[in-house]
């Protein structure tokens, strides 16, 4: 079973990524169970407390209807909202991404999770188990339905961070050049390298500030200061270009 995963990412540059093995998926699904656990046990005990007290089961009938959906709506919004993680995948560093290395959709992460009391049958995870060890990237029913892999993000420290995208003023801002007449295609060019800098290897991110960014320092005439570091420029270059056009 391959325990990696080469995808070509729309840079041109091979991405590798780490297949989560299924010992670790094991884990971390143990934990969402857990958590989803002590929600339910906490909703039925309100219930419970609200029957009692106002001498009514009316509270029950939602409360079932819940607790039949919950595991469906866990899974799914917390993969479809938060970037392919539940609580479980983060503690365990994993994350849920589409097959060719692109972050997963709301439309993955429900046909994944619909899918997966397919992978229960006939009982305790055989399907599911049994796809996982007969597919080299080790994905469930789900996974192969929605075209998705679960991978493990090994620790780093970046070296830098973005500023939030939507604050009033970059403290850049004022060594950068004139960039209104900015073109919409090289907008959206400095946008995606901007989204998928912190994603790519260090010579891969190298690689692409060399051939995408510098040529726009030298033609908006930006600063390329070797003391910070050039994603600091880029968001900057972003938010005045947003400004100056009236996209803030």
């Amino acid at each position: 079973m391959a325990q990696e995963l080469h995808v070509l990412s729309p840079e041109k540059a091979i991405i590798t990524y780490h297949l989560s093995g299924i010992g670790s998926r094991a884990m971390a699904h143990l934990l969402d169970v857990f958590i989803l656990f002590c929600v339910l046990y906490g909703v039925l005990i309100i219930a419970g407390l609200l029957t009692v007290l106002y001498q009514s089961e009316v509270m029950m009938a939602p409360v079932i209807v819940f607790a039949t959906f919950a595991p469906f709506l866990y899974f799914i919004l917390f993969e479809g909202f938060w970037n392919g993680q539940t609580p479980g995948k983060r503690a365990l560093r994993l994350r849920v991404r589409h097959a060719d290395g692109t972050p997963i959709t709301f439309s993955a992460a429900l046909m994944r999770n619909l899918l997966r009391p397919a992978d229960l049958l006939p009982g305790t995870y055989f399907l599911g188990l049994a796809a996982m060890f007969t597919n080299n990237r080790s994905q469930r029913l789900g996974d192969m339905a929605s075209g998705t892999v679960v991978i493990h993000e090994p620790k780093t420290i970046p070296n830098f961070q973005p500023v939030p995208p939507r604050v009033l003023m970059h403290p850049l801002e004022e060594r950068l050049g004139p960039v209104q007449k900015m073109s919409d295609a090289e907008y959206a060019v400095i946008r995606r390298l901007r989204d998928r800098l912190p994603e790519l290897a260090p010579p891969i991110q190298q690689r692409m500030l060399e051939e995408v960014w510098l040529p726009m320092c030298v033609k908006y005439s930006i600063p390329n200061d070797a003391g910070i570091h050039p994603s600091h420029f880029i968001e900057a270059t972003i938010i005045k270009y947003e400004r100056e056009n009236g996209l803030l």
